[in-house]
C-alpha cells in the first residue's frame, strides 16, 4: 500500500520546518532569542517547540531516567500531549546554524584584538623584568 505522505511530514522527515529555506537555516542564537529550545542530536543542532499532538514524533530533552534517555525519539501518547508542562518532551522545529552570527563574528573578532594587545604589551613587560635584572647581575659582576 503507497502511503501518500503529508507537507508537514516531509518537512519533518528532513527536519526543516516549511517556513524555512534549507539553504538559509537559522542560527542558533536567533532561535534561542525567538524562545526556542537548542539541542544537539548526534553531530546536528536542531531547534525545539513543544507544538505536538498525540502520535507524532518527540525527543525526551530532559535527564536520563530508566524510561527515557536524552535525544531519543518517542511517540507523543495522548497523556503527553495534555500534559507538556510537565514532560521535557520536544518536537522539532528546524535544523539549526551553529556557526556565529554576524554580531557575534565582530564580538569575536574585537576580542581576539584585544587579547592580542594584552598579549603584546604582557611581553613587553616579561622583557623589560629580563633586561632589567640582566643590567643588575652585570652591575654585580663588576
Amino acid at each position: 500500500m503507497i502511503r501518500i505522505r503529508r507537507y508537514n511530514d516531509l518537512f519533518e522527515a528532513v527536519a526543516v520546518h516549511k517556513d524555512v529555506k534549507p539553504e538559509k537555516l537559522p542560527h542558533v542564537a536567533d532561535m534561542e532569542s525567538k524562545g526556542y529550545r537548542i539541542a544537539k542530536l548526534g553531530t546536528e543542532t536542531y531547534a525545539f517547540h513543544k507544538n505536538y499532538e498525540a502520535d507524532d514524533d518527540v525527543y525526551w530533552l530532559g535527564k536520563n531516567t530508566q524510561d527515557y534517555k536524552f535525544g531519543q525519539k518517542y511517540t507523543a501518547t495522548p497523556e503527553m500531549a495534555s500534559n507538556k508542562k510537565n514532560y521535557p518532551f520536544y518536537t522539532i522545529y528546524c535544523k539549526c546554524d551553529p556557526s556565529p552570527t554576524e554580531e557575534q563574528k565582530k564580538i569575536i573578532a574585537e576580542r581576539e584584538k584585544e587579547y592580542q594587545k594584552r598579549l603584546e604589551e604582557h611581553k613587553k613587560k616579561i622583557m623589560g623584568q629580563i633586561k632589567e635584572k640582566e643590567r643588575k647581575n652585570k652591575n654585580k659582576k663588576r
